[in-house]
């Protein structure tokens, strides 16, 4: 029996038929009951939908990791926690390899050629994503990318968040923005160009050159190294050098910065208060990761918060599809984020 003669019978659209009986709660009851009468008066059976299973063929997972992952509360700390919730439930163990510098590399390549399979987070090192590759090992990048798209990857859809961001920014006032910033690594430069697109969309005036801001350029030789090694921290350096950022009058004709990580943020937030400028009177400062701190720190910071429960299910759901399938494409995806507003904006 035809969808179209239930709709017919209950005297209602087809398309309100499909959500009466596939989502009913988003229906009004009375249309439901006719619904469900029509489908009684023509004796109408669901159909049975055939589910696919997938096996499991491996036990453990060996997770290359950035150092961070150290640091509890961290980006990377956040996305180790889930990961190992979600490899619980399918009675998988993690072997964590934490790489902290590239010396390190020789090590952990070591270890990945005897893996079952592999999770790469916030490691970009092309021996190691070519070890992956040569040797067929089933692996997923979480949070960085290889650049010939011979893996898989999931990442937070950084440019959504920086455009949800620059929307709210406008939405809340702000006409004079600036980011600060960094590496401009793919997932670091999708926030910028989402920020960045806002701003066009709403006509409001910016230009790279005048308003975004590299910490790096405030940087001395030795603090440079470590950012541009990946090693000055967490906040990518920025603590180390913000006063002297604040101290050049840099923001002096701005009235929000967007800073491209929570806790270069709170650096910003903690510098500023500090030359009694108000935060957000004077100026607001908006975030990007809503780690635990940062509902903590006076203000509470506008953050954007990455679904980190969606990145570790995508993860191992991919690993067992690559597991049971060598020809199972290769993809670059991206998980949602959501909008936290809280007072620093």
């Amino acid at each position: 029996m035809s969808i179209e003669r239930i709709a017919q019978i209950a005297g209602v659209s087809k398309a309100t038929v499909s959500r009466a009986i596939n989502n009913p709660s988003i229906v009004k009851p009375e249309t439901v009951e006719k619904v469900n009468k029509a489908l009684e008066e023509i004796s109408y059976k669901p159909r049975i939908k055939k589910t696919l299973s997938v096996n499991i063929y491996f036990n453990k997972i060996s997770l290359v990791i950035h150092s961070s992952v150290l640091q509890p509360h961290s980006f990377y700390f956040t996305i180790y926690e889930h990961l190992k919730n979600e490899a619980k439930k399918f009675g998988l163990t993690i072997e964590t390899i934490i790489m902290r510098s590239d010396n390190e590399i020789s090590s952990a390549i070591k270890k990945v050629k005897n893996s079952e399979t592999v999770i790469i987070a916030g490691i970009t090192n092309t021996e190691l994503n070519n070890i992956a590759f040569e040797l067929n090992i089933p692996t997923v990048m979480i949070n960085c990318f290889d650049d010939l798209m011979r893996l898989s990857s999931i990442s937070p859809d950084y440019e959504l968040g920086g455009y949800l961001l620059g929307k709210a920014t406008v939405n809340n006032g702000y006409r004079k923005p600036k980011i600060l910033t960094t590496i401009p690594r793919l997932t670091i430069q999708q926030r910028v160009d989402g920020f960045f697109r806002a701003m066009k969309m709403e006509e409001i005036s910016f230009e790279y050159a005048r308003d975004v801001i590299d910490i790096r350029t405030y940087a001395d030789t030795t603090t440079l190294e470590l950012m541009n090694n990946d090693t000055a921290g967490q906040d990518f350096g920025s603590s180390l050098i913000m006063d002297k950022i604040v101290e050049s009058g840099v923001f002096d004709d701005c009235d929000v910065v967007f800073c491209i990580c929570d806790l270069m943020a709170i650096s910003l937030i903690q510098s500023l208060k500090s030359k009694n400028i108000s935060v957000p009177k004077d100026i607001a400062v908006v975030g990007f990761d809503d780690l635990e701190i940062s509902s903590l720190v006076t203000p509470s910071l506008t953050t954007i918060r990455p679904a980190y429960e969606s990145l570790a299910k995508s993860a191992i759901y991919k690993l067992i599809h690559l597991s049971n399938d060598v020809q199972e494409p290769t993809v670059r995806s991206y998980t949602e984020v959501s909008y936290i507003e809280r007072k620093s904006l």
